[in-house]
């Protein structure tokens, strides 16, 4: 994408006018250094049937995190073809990126996961903040049999939930362990990592069963041959061992989700769902068991989202604030495909979430967030249907200008 010197800034081949963001620096092409710090650029990070010996002609499913040391990690899944898992084609590769300036420039692909008779799907890291590690999950399918027709079980014919771990910001990775002996119930037949992001409880209470440390994320259960829903896994000894939340997490329908610890200790779950709307609950054990508490009042397009907390008085911020990612639809608002990438902010923990600022103009699908280093937001998103990951970096004072 050609970007001109001036006061122009291109996002999704958009032009957004420096009247409309008059404190935002003039940028150049993608990888040269920006004007000032925290100044919005977009870059490049995967690009179908362009990447190499390694490439894929498809892309879909980013994840993003970011390391103690401040470097960003990018996953995604290598596709052959369009075709999610169970579709038709050779298998799905797990794969990812490096980034050691906040997004300005990548690595090349580095391959986590592949085999030939597998596909692998739905990267979701978590980040220890004690140790520095990363912990990577993600689920094998067998190749031409996704989730919605895996048998019940734990063996490979069904999913299988693995985990892999980086103690070196990414550069090297553990070998897989198979997690389903611990947190699948063999009468299911998927269980599925989903996109996203995990996180680390830091503000838990007695009352709460003082589960600070505590690494979780949401998965995506199916216990019949038709139903849906949501349960958390989770860990209290750095990784080593795993379990599931209670059996009656969410109503059913639910699958894609994201969750964020809250200041008082609570955590809240939000849902992809049957509507525009999300689905949101809240834990206040750890995430163990779960209660609907409503839609928090986004209107966006039925995909994958993100949701990050930003900041926290607690932590010393000036305000409390939750962002929250996802497509506004055509014509933004509407909910109504995917296009228009939106970012949300919430001010009281989640209950309500303040009018989007758009971010993309064109075509973005699933999206995920993180909070850098320097204190600027990182949005990985889909910028077409399968073949073009894109990455923004932009400052929060963007979000909260009238």
């Amino acid at each position: 994408m050609k970007r001109r010197l001036g006061r122009l800034i291109f996002i999704s081949n958009i032009i957004i006018v420096e009247m409309l963001f008059s404190y935002v620096s003039c940028q150049k092409a993608d990888n040269q250094e920006p004007t000032l710090e925290n100044t919005i650029f977009e870059t490049s990070v995967f690009k179908g049937g362009l990447e190499g010996p390694k490439g894929t002609k498809c892309y879909r499913i980013p994840s993003l995190i970011v390391t103690r040391e401040g470097t960003l990690l990018a996953f995604i899944e290598g596709r052959p073809t369009g075709s999610d898992v169970g579709g038709s084609g050779a298998p799905i590769k797990l794969q990812m990126k490096r980034s050691s300036d906040n997004g300005r420039t990548w690595s090349d692909v580095i391959d986590i996961h592949t085999d030939p008779s597998f596909d692998y799907s739905d990267p979701r890291p978590i980040l220890d903040e004690k140790t520095g590690r990363v912990v990577l999950f993600y689920t094998q399918w067998p190749d031409d049999c996704g989730q919605k027709s895996v048998p019940q079980g734990l063996g490979d014919s069904s999913s299988v939930t693995f985990l892999r771990f980086s103690d070196d910001d990414g550069l090297s990775w553990s070998k897989a362990i198979n997690l389903n002996q611990q947190i699948k119930n063999p009468r299911w037949f998927s269980f599925n990592t989903g996109p996203g992001i995990g996180i680390q409880l830091k503000w838990q209470t007695e009352d709460q069963g003082n589960h600070n440390g505590r690494l979780i994320y949401p998965v995506i259960r199916r216990d019949t041959s038709q139903s849906f829903d949501v349960l958390s896994v989770f860990s209290d000894d750095g990784g080593v061992h795993w379990q599931t939340g209670k059996d009656y997490t969410t109503l059913p329908g639910t699958n894609e989700s994201e969750i964020v610890e809250l200041t008082d200790g609570r955590i809240l779950l939000s849902c992809r769902g049957g509507t525009p709307a999300r689905s949101q609950y809240v834990s206040n054990d750890g995430g163990e068991t779960w209660i609907y508490t409503g839609t928090g009042g986004i209107t966006m397009t039925r995909v994958d989202a993100s949701m990050i907390r930003f900041s926290s008085v607690r932590d010393g911020d000036s305000k409390n604030r939750l962002l929250f990612s996802a497509p506004l639809g055509t014509p933004p608002g509407s909910g109504k495909g995917r296009a228009n990438l939106g970012i949300w902010i919430s001010y009281d923990e989640g209950k309500t979430f303040a009018k989007y600022k758009q971010v993309v103009w064109g075509f973005s699908a699933y999206s995920a967030m993180q909070k850098l280093k320097d204190g600027s937001i990182g949005v990985l998103y889909e910028a077409s249907g399968t073949t073009l990951i894109r990455f923004i970096k932009l400052n929060i004072n963007l979000l909260e200008k009238n």
